[in-house]
C-alpha cells in the first residue's frame, strides 16, 4: 500500500498569524498537525519545533523499528529505575520487596504497556523527545516562556497507522462512506459533555471552547494518547486543528467527505469554516491509502480511486435528505452539490456530451 497526502493550512478570518503547523513526509510515513499556543512568536514556535524534531527522530529510525524500540526502551526504563531506586530509598526500609517490584516492572518507557507493537513505542518516544525539545526551547528563551502546542500525529509502519495524540487537534478515520472520530479531545469542554454536563450544541457555542486540558511543551514530560489502527486500500485519515472542528460538525464532514474529492477536502473544509466565522487558524491533512503499485496510475486509473459522477449525484441526493431530517447545515451542502455539479458538467463538455443529461436531471 501507498499514502497520497494533501494540506493546507490558513490563517482564518480574525487572526493576524498562523500558530498551526503541519507536517507530511509520505516517504517515512509521518503525518501531523500542531497547533501552538503562547503568543505571537511562542505558538509559531512550539508548533513548528515539535514537528521538526518528531520528523528527525522518525527519519532517523531508517526501517530499523525493532533495534530502534529496543534501545530506546532500554534508554528509558534505566533512567526510571534509578530515579525510582532514589525515591524508595528514601521512603522505605530496604529489604528483598523492592528489588521484587522493579523486576516486575514493565520494561517500556514513557508508561508505554509492554505489549506495545514497537512502531507505536517509537512514535510515542519520538514525541516525547519533540515535546521536552518545546519546554526546553522555552526555558531556555525568555520571548517563549509558557509556549506549547497540540500534537496529533501519524505513523504508517507495516500495514497500520500509529498514532499519537495530545489536545484538541483531531484525528478520523472515513472508511467504507462511513466516519469515524480516532481522537478524544483534551479539553474543558469535551470533558464536560463526556460527563453529560453540557450538550454538544452548547459546547459549540461555548467562549470556553479553546480550552485544552493537555499539550506538549508545557511541562517535561509529555502524557499521550496512543492508537494503533490497521489499514485497507481506501481509508482516508482527516487530520485537523480545532479551527476546522468548531466549525463543521462531524455528520457534516461524513457527508462532505462522500461528495468531495480527497485531494479538494483541505481547501473546501478551511473555506467553510472561514464562511461560518473562521475566528481561529485552518489546518487540515488528509492521507489517502491507495494500493501500492509499481507504476504510476493512468488518468482512468486515478478516476477510479475518486468519487464517480453517479457516486456523487447518489451522495447528493441522500446528503439533501439527511439535511432535511438531521438538521445539517444545507449551505454547506449545497455548496459540495453544487461542486458536483460543475465537476460532472466539465467532464461531460471533454467528452462532447451533455451534463445535465448524464447527471440524470
Amino acid at each position: 500500500m501507498k499514502l497520497i497526502a494533501w494540506a493546507k493550512s490558513d490563517t482564518g478570518m480574525q487572526r493576524d498569524h498562523n500558530e498551526d503547523s503541519f507536517l507530511v513526509d509520505e516517504e517515512v510515513g509521518l503525518f501531523a498537525v500542531a497547533d501552538g499556543m503562547g503568543g505571537h512568536r511562542g505558538g509559531a514556535t512550539a508548533s513548528r519545533l515539535v514537528l521538526e524534531v518528531l520528523q528527525e527522530q522518525l527519519a532517523s529510525v531508517n526501517g530499523d523499528i525493532d533495534v530502534v524500540a529496543k534501545k530506546w526502551t532500554s534508554k528509558a526504563e534505566s533512567t526510571k529505575i534509578i530515579a525510582r531506586a532514589e525515591m524508595l530509598s528514601e521512603a522505605i526500609t530496604l529489604d528483598s520487596s523492592w528489588r521484587d517490584q522493579f523486576e516486575r516492572a514493565p520494561t517500556a518507557p514513557l508508561g508505554i504497556p509492554a505489549v506495545d507493537p514497537a512502531a507505536t513505542t517509537v512514535i510515542r518516544a519520538a514525541a516525547a523527545e519533540a515535546g521536552a525539545a518545546v519546554y526546553r526551547a522555552s526555558r531556555d528563551d525568555h520571548d517563549l516562556r509558557g509556549m506549547g502546542t497540540t500534537l496529533t500525529a501519524m505513523f504508517y509502519y507495516d500495514g497500520r497507522m500509529h498514532l499519537v495524540h495530545a489536545g484538541d487537534s483531531r484525528a478520523y478515520l472515513f472508511r467504507d462512506d462511513t466516519l469515524e472520530q480516532i481522537t478524544d479531545d483534551h479539553s474543558w469542554i469535551a470533558e464536560q459533555v463526556r460527563r453529560g454536563k453540557m450538550s454538544e450544541e452548547e459546547a459549540l457555542a461555548s467562549n470556553l471552547r479553546h480550552v485544552i486540558t493537555r499539550s506538549v511543551g508545557f511541562e517535561s514530560k509529555v502524557e499521550l494518547d496512543a492508537e494503533m489502527i490497521s489499514v485497507q486500500p481506501g481509508d482516508c485519515f482527516l487530520l485537523c486543528s480545532d479551527g476546522m472542528s468548531n466549525y463543521i460538525t462531524n455528520p457534516e464532514i461524513e457527508r462532505l467527505m462522500r461528495t468531495t474529492w480527497h485531494s479538494q477536502v483541505p481547501e473546501r473544509f478551511i473555506a467553510l469554516a472561514n464562511q461560518r466565522g473562521g475566528d481561529d487558524n485552518i489546518t487540515v491533512v488528509v492521507v489517502q491509502v491507495a494500493n501500492d503499485t509499481d507504476d504510476e496510475p493512468s488518468l482512468d486509473e486515478s478516476l477510479d480511486d475518486e468519487p464517480t459522477e453517479a457516486a456523487h449525484v447518489v451522495a447528493k441526493a441522500q446528503a439533501i435528505e439527511d439535511a432535511d431530517t438531521d438538521g445539517v447545515d444545507e449551505a454547506a451542502v449545497a455548496a459540495a452539490a453544487a461542486d458536483s455539479d460543475d465537476e460532472a458538467e466539465a467532464e461531460a463538455e471533454a467528452a462532447g456530451d451533455d451534463g445535465k443529461d448524464r447527471g440524470g436531471e
